[in-house]
């Protein structure tokens, strides 16, 4: 009865905690929207009208914003409420996984810890599949340890490829998990039986195959341009670097890199599934090294193998415990108390560092307006007007289907994803550039930085600022003033042909308030 108790708090603190970050959607799902938008007006699911470009992965998520956007729900209602869903659904998942490894009393721990932590529920209003895909990865996790289980042939085999297979649907890197999860239930842990291999089997396949034949034949190519963008084929040491320091801010607020290894390393001592758990958090992790991480808050990354990673911690610490000599009377108050501090902690320092999502929604109403500024722009040009520039959502989305909007970075532009220049030194996803071939757009407006308020471009000084950079040269001034200059824009300020037929204006957004750009000379 405790322990159901224990369970229900935690989803209901997961209800409680998640309601903080409501509201506040991301630059980044809002390309998604712009798509769906583009859909409902017969367009097709593209970010640009007439160009064939997949500008997301998270492609069944996409699927439910149709849905919700064919029955009459807003877009940001529907994002919304899905990923509170989400957040909610993965802490009762976490305690359906745990149930599988742990004694009854001890499973609803980790959602606890899940439920406490921001690493998921933070993204539960973003917009963003995240919490929606970790729901799925610990639902398909919770499921294979039932079905590699000493019973494993009283349950119906299957059901945890294909829960994987819909997550990796949903966000496409989650595919290395239903991967991994095939091969050590094929050669590690799972039934001989030859008929659920071949079941198992076939969903992979399934997984892997209809979704790149779907892209190919809708887009012309198997991989979505994100991901194109995000992840090159070169090596750089500094990709890796940035990836381990975000693993270790993510250990700072989450668990803790000694607990963390405890546990990893005390749970391969248990048996076989828990040494296949161990390998796909592990893997997890190395992906996320090589990728570089992420320049969201809460750690999104992470976020699909968070539930998995505190609840084998949770095994390790029982199973040696559980072997150790310790006084069973002095292990119930340390236990609490360990869970406590787990728990609490990420909580406490969230409620100190302020609500990260609200802050950085108010650039997202400054994009908003610039969007709709642009749709002016579109309507009073006769419903055609180029743009370029870096934050492709809320300017995007609120332009309308009369702005092509060029995205420097190339998350939205098929050129630069495959053609453009790599700087490492850049965030994860903001890399890519070609300003070369962003010149040749001919755009009639040009927006440098990040839009909002306080940025380099909208001081009251900007107008100086071009010359003063053409004086120089950007590479010489970014250096002077210790600025990193987006790969197209430093091509764009270095270009003579770009300050002969650009100037940089102020203009006056539906609020009254100002906002500068560079505008294309007629």
């Amino acid at each position: 009865m405790l322990a159901r108790l224990l369970g229900a708090l935690a989803v209901l603190l997961a209800a409680v905690h998640g309601q903080r970050y409501l509201g506040f959607v991301c630059d980044d799902a809002v390309i998604s929207f712009r798509s769906v938008a583009h859909a409902g007006l017969g367009h097709g699911l593209v970010y640009n009208v007439g160009e064939p470009v997949e500008t997301f992965t998270n492609l069944a998520f996409v699927w439910l914003l149709w849905l919700a956007q064919c029955l009459g729900i807003d877009l940001f209602s529907a994002a919304t409420w899905l990923g509170y869903a989400g957040a909610i659904g993965c802490v009762a998942a976490t305690w359906w996984l745990a149930r599988g490894l742990l004694p009854a009393a001890v499973a609803p721990l980790p959602a606890l810890v899940v439920a406490c932590s921001t690493t998921v529920v933070g993204q539960a209003g973003n917009g963003l599949e995240t919490s929606c895909v970790a729901m799925l990865v610990t639902l398909g996790l919770g499921r294979f340890v039932r079905e590699c289980g000493p019973d494993g042939q009283a349950h119906r085999q299957g059901l945890a490829m294909l829960l994987l297979a819909l997550a990796s649907l949903t966000r496409m890197d989650t595919v290395q998990v239903l991967g991994g999860a095939w091969f050590l239930k094929t050669v590690w842990c799972g039934p001989a039986e030859l008929r659920s291999r071949l079941r198992d089997t076939a969903i992979l396949l399934a997984a892997l195959l209809l979704p790149a034949l779907y892209r190919w034949l809708l887009y012309g190519t198997p991989v979505p341009n994100p991901a194109s963008a995000k992840f090159g084929l070169e090596t750089d040491v500094r990709v890796y670097k940035a990836g381990v320091h975000y693993l270790l801010d993510w250990l700072r607020t989450d668990l803790g890199a000694p607990l963390l290894a405890f546990g990893l390393g005390a749970s391969l001592a248990v048996d076989r599934r828990c040494q296949a758990l161990v390998v796909l958090g592990a893997g997890w992790m190395f992906y996320v090294v090589l990728s570089g991480g992420d320049h969201m808050p809460y750690h999104r990354f992470v976020a699909p193998m968070f539930p998995l990673l505190v609840t084998l911690v949770f095994v390790g610490v029982q199973h040696a415990l559980a072997q150790s000599r310790a006084p069973r009377r002095w292990l119930v108050p340390v236990g609490a108390c360990a869970v406590a501090t787990l728990a609490l902690l990420p909580l406490l320092q969230s409620l100190s560092a302020g609500n990260v999502p609200e802050r950085s929604f108010r650039s997202e109403q400054y994009r908003r307006e610039v969007g709709e500024f642009f749709a002016t722009e579109a309507a009073r040009r006769g419903g055609r007007l180029v743009v370029a520039g870096g934050a492709a959502g809320y300017m995007g989305h609120f332009g309308g289907p009369g702005v092509r909007f060029v995205d420097i970075l190339g998350l939205c532009d098929p050129h630069i994803a495959r053609h453009g220049r790599r700087d490492p030194r850049m965030p994860a996803g903001h890399q890519m550039g070609d300003g070369v071939y962003v010149l040749a757009q001919r755009p009639d407006y040009v927006v440098f930085g990040s839009t909002t308020p306080g940025d380099l471009w909208q001081r009251a000084e900007s107008h100086d600022l071009l010359a003063r950079i053409a004086a120089v040269g950007p590479e010489a001034w970014a250096e002077q003033h210790d600025h990193l200059w987006a790969v197209s824009e430093r091509d764009l300020l270095a270009s003579a042909e770009f300050l002969r037929d650009y100037e940089l204006v102020q203009v006056t957004l539906p609020s009254g308030r100002p906002f500068r750009l560079c505008r294309r000379r007629d």
